[in-house]
């Protein structure tokens, strides 16, 4: 894999806009009102999401609840770094990936590159790629607890500076533990999809709820507070309670005033399609 992105793309940059957080906070939700604003804008935008680059698993070994998914080790960072690249040298195809919760495997299509001038990258660690100093894998281990890992060598020296290739910005998502269960529970009672995960399957609803719970104190939590968090210090915007907020909406009125998106934009026809929006969520 090639690490180099031809400098001729240092003009007229891309926007990449990050939004991290614990798994539950909101992202998804988040991704999905930005990404329905710009396409109201006529604002050329995909959005990725890391949970389409975990590394293919093993049911047989992810299925007693062992394996953390939320480890930076548990994601490809290599693949991620490529579609960057792929971005950020304006390449006709672009390699997209897809991964399967319900099969733990990974896999590929080519689509055409739409040359978007927005990139909108959800995930749980998605500042990580686009900091000067990243995960070292090699030092992490998916079936160990975060308070078995050491703090010692935890980083090493990004040798892609994406930074100087796209233009972006930072959204982190500061929520509490409380909000985060519930959030959980209600998108594992929603989408039936998730029942069909390899840890799920032949449990009572109940059962899979005892599972969850024991997931988020197990994993998430510590993750989060070990790992995921450190995203606060580099945060362009942090969005406090979750993605149903009155703060949310000015913060994305604020964001696409201060990446200049739209010139002239009126801020209250973008307020109103956000609530709209937000209406249809709930």
């Amino acid at each position: 894999m090639t690490n180099r992105i031809s400098t001729t793309t240092s003009i007229n940059k891309t926007k990449v806009i990050l939004i991290q957080g614990a798994s539950g906070s909101g992202k998804s939700t988040i991704t999905s009102l930005l990404l329905s604003l710009l396409n109201h804008l006529d604002i050329n935008a995909v959005s990725l999401s890391t949970d389409n680059y975990y590394l293919s698993t093993d049911s047989s070994l992810t299925s007693n609840g062992k394996y953390d998914f939320d480890n930076p080790a548990a994601i490809d960072w290599d693949a991620v770094k490529k579609t960057f690249i792929d971005y950020g040298n304006n390449s006709e195809t672009i390699e997209k990936r897809n991964y399967s919760f319900e099969t733990e495997a990974v896999s590929y299509t080519e689509e055409v590159n739409s040359k978007p001038s927005v990139i909108l990258f959800e995930g749980i660690f998605s500042f990580n790629i686009f900091s000067d100093q990243i995960f070292d894998v090699n030092n992490f281990n998916c079936f160990e607890l975060a308070s078995e890992h050491s703090d010692e060598k935890m980083f090493i020296s990004n040798d892609v500076d994406f930074n100087a290739y796209f233009d972006v910005t930072r959204i982190y998502l500061n929520v509490e533990r409380e909000i985060i269960e519930r959030s959980r529970i209600s998108r594992y009672l929603k989408d039936k999809s998730r029942k069909s995960k390899p840890q799920y399957k032949g449990l009572t609803d109940d059962q899979a709820l005892a599972s969850i719970k024991e997931n988020l104190e197990k994993y998430v939590f510590p993750s989060s507070e070990k790992w995921v968090s450190l995203g606060k210090k580099g945060a362009d915007f942090i969005i406090k309670k979750g993605s149903f907020s009155d703060e949310l909406i000015k913060v994305i009125c604020n964001l696409i005033t201060h990446l200049k998106l739209k010139p002239n934009v009126d801020s209250k026809c973008i307020s109103n399609h956000l609530e709209e929006s937000l209406l249809k969520i709930k």
